[in-house]
């Protein structure tokens, strides 16, 4: 009886040894885990706030682009008046010289009928 008790006892012991040994690796993991979930909930804080500032940013770019975009059409607005303003000129400068023209033709024509009645 003294002998199996004993027997027992020592089983018991090791045992408790095997299982203190597990309890302690299992804890190590567990505190392996803590850390990588912290630092998991870290780094998506960080990728979280990263992609709030890249939301802003796309949004003052987007309205940038539309900024540019209105002034682009205003220019090409002005563009096309300043154009329409060439021709015009272009269109009056051509008159002024036929006009010319036939002034120079009429007091060529006065001239010669002046010259005329003086001669």
């Amino acid at each position: 009886r003294e002998a199996e008790d004993h027997r027992l006892q020592g089983l018991i012991g090791d045992n408790t040894k095997q299982i203190m040994e597990v309890a302690r690796h299992v804890t190590t993991q567990l505190e392996e885990l803590v850390s990588t979930v912290s630092a998991t909930r870290t780094n998506l804080s960080n990728l979280e706030d990263k992609l709030v500032a890249t939301g802003r940013d796309v949004d003052q770019h987007r309205a940038e682009t539309a900024g540019h975009r209105r002034e682009a059409q205003q220019h090409r607005e002005e563009f096309a008046q300043h154009r329409a303003e060439a021709e015009d000129h272009r269109r009056q400068a051509q008159q002024h010289r036929e006009e010319f023209a036939q002034h120079k033709e009429e007091f060529a024509a006065h001239r010669a009928e002046f010259g005329g009645h003086r001669a």
